[in-house]
């Protein structure tokens, strides 16, 4: 039953995830997550302020600490959007290397879209055509597929966290007009995606972020239903759009990042795919690194 582990280092947020691999699946030993909130803390020259660093840092002491408490036959580390765009990311990246104890590779969005859909895709018993959708904090992916071939793929520089950045000034209040004027810029984005791929669009469509995580407890706190229905969703924008405030339920730190801006970028997703509702999936890039890993050593996993 070989271990592994996987470490995203996210625009908006880390995450670790320890797995054995036992009669052909992954079962979780270990899931970690702290708000880092890179994107949040880069300059226009493309440098990370100091305290975004030490952030970051003490998450991945953290990890590490969890890191220690197995022995693992496999571990990767990857990092995304944000430290694509850092200008000079060698100086962060040495040190956090020093603390996970291994390389971290500063994936192409090109590759965090393929292992995001290789990860969606093994939550599904049968080989299903889908739509996947990952939002992050400085990156959205979208693919479409069939596991596991990948007819399109596409990594767009657009975030929960980036989005905000630019269309919202207050971390309180947000207006009806910059909602909309977010909006609209989203799906500018994705009309232009599902025009040019509308043959081969599949009717399933599935979010694989946090983002959706996170507006799936909002919507179904029950967790009855793994999927996010459009008229909740709107509903949910409308109520935004009208009161300006946020949940006072919800945790200080998503209400700017994560919502509104996520809510925006699916809101708009799902009018320029014509879709009516989204399956949330709990697997997505951190799966698909390790399976990567057990698909080229199958040799050392027979029971696959």
């Amino acid at each position: 039953m070989p271990r592994l582990a996987s470490l995203d280092l996210g625009s908006n947020s880390f995450h670790l995830l320890i797995c054995e691999w036992r009669a052909g699946q992954l079962v979780e030993l270990i899931r970690h997550k702290d708000l880092v909130q890179l994107a949040r803390s880069i300059n226009q020259e493309g440098e990370l302020d100091k305290q975004a660093i030490e952030r970051a840092l003490r998450s991945l002491q953290r990890c590490r600490n969890l890191l220690d408490q197995y022995s693992l036959d496999h571990f990767r580390a990857v990092g995304t959007q944000i430290l694509r765009q850092c200008k000079e990311p060698d100086v962060f990246i040495a040190s956090a290397e020093e603390i996970v104890g291994t390389s971290i590779d500063i994936i192409s969005g090109d590759e965090e879209a393929r292992l995001v859909f290789r990860g969606v895709a093994n939550g599904f018993a049968v080989k299903t055509s889908m739509l996947v959708l990952d939002i992050g904090g400085a990156s959205t992916e979208i693919i479409i597929g069939c596991a596991p071939e990948i007819t399109f793929k596409t990594s767009l520089t657009l975030g929960c966290v980036t989005l905000a950045n630019e269309c919202f000034q207050s971390k309180s209040q947000v207006s009806a007009t910059s909602l909309q004027r977010a909006r609209q810029q989203a799906l500018s984005t994705f009309t232009e995606i599902a025009t040019t791929q509308q043959q081969i669009i599949p009717s399933i469509a599935v979010g694989a972020s946090g983002t959706l995580r996170v507006l799936l407890d909002i919507i179904e706190p029950t967790r009855s239903t793994s999927s996010i229905e459009r008229r909740q969703l709107e509903t949910l924008f409308q109520n935004i759009a009208s009161s300006g405030r946020m949940n006072e339920a919800i945790d200080e730190s998503l209400r700017w990042d994560v919502l509104p801006a996520g809510i925006v970028i699916l809101c708009a997703f799902f009018e320029a795919f014509s879709l009516e509702h989204i399956q949330v999936s709990p697997h997505s890039i951190k799966e698909g690194m390790m399976l990567d890993w057990i698909n080229n050593n199958q040799e050392l996993t027979p029971s696959q």
